[in-house]
């Protein structure tokens, strides 16, 4: 079953750069993985691909401001801990299939 913790393995080895995220084969193994569960029930997604690119984006975008353009400090581990966990939080409760 896909929980938090398979989602934070992902999610994590996804972020570990803003370059391997962005990239079209990082994004397309995520769509696949999303496809593959939601077709067999597990989550509730119409488009695996805008999904991949919300939960990206969620992953990513509490810290990427600072790391792209060099303004403020980067963010603690903490800091990025706290926001891939509210960010697969979000996305499983959203995409979760109805019992």
């Amino acid at each position: 079953m896909i929980g938090p913790e398979a989602c934070r393995s992902s999610a994590m080895r996804l972020s570990a750069s803003h370059t391997t995220l962005l990239s079209s084969r990082a994004r397309s193994s995520l769509v696949v993985i999303l496809s593959v569960v939601a077709m067999i029930g597990i989550l509730r997604i119409d488009d695996p691909a805008t999904a991949a690119m919300q939960f990206i984006g969620m992953v990513k975008y509490p810290h990427s401001m600072p790391e792209l353009f060099g303004v403020g400090e980067p963010a603690s581990d903490q800091a990025r801990q706290r926001a891939l966990d509210q960010a697969i939080a979000i996305f499983l409760e959203g995409t979760r299939a109805k019992k």
